[in-house]
């Protein structure tokens, strides 16, 4: 989650104005691994990046939205109008 942390502070600086999509946010999946593998990868780095945007959210840094169940995540930095 550490690296989620990371992730989500350095980008939310350099993306594009407005809501972005979560999945934006989410590493590359690792050279050399199979499709299997790469799921697994992808749900954990899934649920870490997740988890990092609520606490930057809880903290007041970024704003998260959901439009509906099951649909895509949106954040954007606190305070930016869209």
């Amino acid at each position: 989650m550490q690296d989620a942390l990371a992730r989500l502070r350095k980008l939310l600086g350099s993306t594009r104005p407005g809501w972005n999509a979560l999945d934006d946010f989410m590493p590359d999946r690792p050279d050399g691994t199979d499709e299997v593998e790469g799921v697994r990868i992808r749900r954990a780095a899934m649920a870490g990046t997740l988890i990092a945007g609520l606490e930057l959210a809880k903290s007041g840094m970024l704003e998260l939205k959901q439009d509906e169940a099951f649909g895509r995540i949106m954040l954007r930095p606190q305070g930016e109008e869209a």
